[in-house]
Protein backbone atom coordinates (compact mmCIF):
# COMPACT_ATOMS: atom_id res chain seq x y z
CA UNK A 1 0.00 0.00 0.00
CA UNK A 2 2.76 2.45 0.95
CA UNK A 3 4.69 1.52 -2.19
CA UNK A 4 1.64 2.32 -4.34
CA UNK A 5 1.17 5.72 -2.67
CA UNK A 6 4.85 6.50 -3.18
CA UNK A 7 4.67 5.59 -6.89
CA UNK A 8 1.57 7.76 -7.35
CA UNK A 9 3.22 10.70 -5.55
CA UNK A 10 6.37 10.43 -7.67
CA UNK A 11 4.28 10.20 -10.84
CA UNK A 12 2.26 13.32 -9.93
CA UNK A 13 5.43 15.28 -9.14
CA UNK A 14 7.04 14.15 -12.40
CA UNK A 15 3.96 15.17 -14.40
CA UNK A 16 3.96 18.58 -12.67
CA UNK A 17 7.61 19.23 -13.55
CA UNK A 18 7.17 18.00 -17.12
CA UNK A 19 4.23 20.35 -17.53
CA UNK A 20 6.28 23.27 -16.18
CA UNK A 21 9.15 22.41 -18.52
CA UNK A 22 6.71 22.21 -21.45
CA UNK A 23 5.21 25.63 -20.68
CA UNK A 24 8.60 27.32 -20.37
CA UNK A 25 9.98 25.63 -23.49
CA UNK A 26 6.92 26.55 -25.54
CA UNK A 27 6.98 30.16 -24.33
CA UNK A 28 10.69 30.68 -25.02
CA UNK A 29 10.11 29.88 -28.71
CA UNK A 30 8.47 33.29 -29.03
CA UNK A 31 11.78 35.09 -28.34
CA UNK A 32 13.09 36.75 -31.49
CA UNK A 33 9.74 36.77 -33.28
CA UNK A 34 8.40 39.95 -34.80
CA UNK A 35 5.09 41.20 -33.44
CA UNK A 36 2.50 42.37 -35.93
CA UNK A 37 -0.73 43.41 -34.26
CA UNK A 38 -1.75 45.97 -36.91
CA UNK A 39 -4.72 43.99 -38.27
CA UNK A 40 -5.54 42.14 -35.04
CA UNK A 41 -5.46 45.00 -32.50
CA UNK A 42 -4.49 48.27 -34.21
CA UNK A 43 -4.93 50.43 -31.08
CA UNK A 44 -2.66 48.18 -29.05
CA UNK A 45 -0.17 47.97 -31.95
CA UNK A 46 0.29 51.75 -31.72
CA UNK A 47 1.39 51.36 -28.08
CA UNK A 48 4.07 48.86 -29.14
CA UNK A 49 5.35 50.45 -32.33
CA UNK A 50 9.11 50.82 -32.17
CA UNK A 51 9.16 51.11 -28.39
CA UNK A 52 10.82 49.24 -25.60
CA UNK A 53 7.98 48.06 -23.40
CA UNK A 54 7.22 45.30 -20.91
CA UNK A 55 3.91 43.51 -21.41
CA UNK A 56 2.76 42.21 -18.03
CA UNK A 57 0.08 39.52 -18.27
CA UNK A 58 -1.68 38.77 -15.00
CA UNK A 59 -4.89 37.49 -13.44
CA UNK A 60 -6.31 39.52 -10.53
CA UNK A 61 -7.24 36.38 -8.59
CA UNK A 62 -3.81 34.73 -9.00
CA UNK A 63 -1.85 34.67 -5.73
CA UNK A 64 1.51 34.71 -7.55
CA UNK A 65 0.34 37.71 -9.59
CA UNK A 66 -0.54 39.52 -6.36
CA UNK A 67 3.13 39.22 -5.41
CA UNK A 68 4.43 40.36 -8.84
CA UNK A 69 2.02 43.28 -9.35
CA UNK A 70 3.53 45.58 -6.66
CA UNK A 71 6.96 45.08 -8.24
CA UNK A 72 5.53 46.04 -11.63
CA UNK A 73 3.85 49.10 -10.11
CA UNK A 74 7.19 50.20 -8.59
CA UNK A 75 8.82 49.94 -12.01
CA UNK A 76 6.06 52.05 -13.54
CA UNK A 77 6.82 54.76 -10.96
CA UNK A 78 10.46 54.68 -12.12
CA UNK A 79 9.31 55.46 -15.68
CA UNK A 80 9.83 51.95 -17.03
CA UNK A 81 7.38 51.50 -19.90
CA UNK A 82 5.00 48.71 -18.81
CA UNK A 83 1.59 47.75 -20.12
CA UNK A 84 -0.44 45.65 -17.65
CA UNK A 85 -2.85 43.25 -19.33
CA UNK A 86 -5.48 41.26 -17.47
CA UNK A 87 -5.29 37.91 -19.28
CA UNK A 88 -8.87 37.06 -18.25
CA UNK A 89 -10.31 40.22 -19.82
CA UNK A 90 -8.10 40.36 -22.92
CA UNK A 91 -7.97 36.67 -23.70
CA UNK A 92 -7.37 37.25 -27.43
CA UNK A 93 -4.22 39.24 -26.76
CA UNK A 94 -2.99 36.66 -24.22
CA UNK A 95 -3.62 33.95 -26.80
CA UNK A 96 -1.77 35.95 -29.47
CA UNK A 97 1.31 36.03 -27.23
CA UNK A 98 0.85 32.35 -26.33
CA UNK A 99 0.46 33.05 -22.61
CA UNK A 100 0.25 29.65 -20.91
CA UNK A 101 0.79 30.80 -17.31
CA UNK A 102 0.48 33.99 -15.32
CA UNK A 103 2.24 36.11 -14.35
CA UNK A 104 4.13 36.39 -17.63
CA UNK A 105 6.25 39.33 -18.68
CA UNK A 106 7.32 39.93 -22.26
CA UNK A 107 9.95 42.50 -23.19
CA UNK A 108 9.09 44.00 -26.56
CA UNK A 109 11.61 46.14 -28.38
CA UNK A 110 11.11 47.45 -31.91
CA UNK A 111 8.16 45.07 -32.37
CA UNK A 112 10.25 42.02 -31.49
CA UNK A 113 10.05 39.77 -28.43
CA UNK A 114 13.38 40.13 -26.60
CA UNK A 115 12.57 38.31 -23.35
CA UNK A 116 9.79 36.07 -22.08
CA UNK A 117 9.58 35.61 -18.31
CA UNK A 118 7.17 33.40 -16.36
CA UNK A 119 6.52 33.59 -12.64
CA UNK A 120 7.79 36.06 -10.06
CA UNK A 121 10.74 38.19 -11.10
CA UNK A 122 12.63 40.62 -8.91
CA UNK A 123 12.68 44.35 -9.52
CA UNK A 124 16.44 44.20 -10.05
CA UNK A 125 16.16 41.47 -12.67
CA UNK A 126 13.48 43.37 -14.58
CA UNK A 127 15.47 46.62 -14.42
CA UNK A 128 18.63 44.89 -15.62
CA UNK A 129 16.86 43.19 -18.54
CA UNK A 130 15.19 46.44 -19.54
CA UNK A 131 18.44 48.39 -19.48
CA UNK A 132 20.51 45.63 -21.12
CA UNK A 133 18.31 45.16 -24.17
Amino acid sequence: MLKTILIIAITVIAIFYLFQWFIIRKSKKLIGHKINLDKFKPDFAKKLNNKKIYLYFYNPSCSVCKTQTPIVEELKKENINIESIDATKDFDLANFFKIKAVPSIILNENNEVKQYLIGINSKEKLLNLYQAN
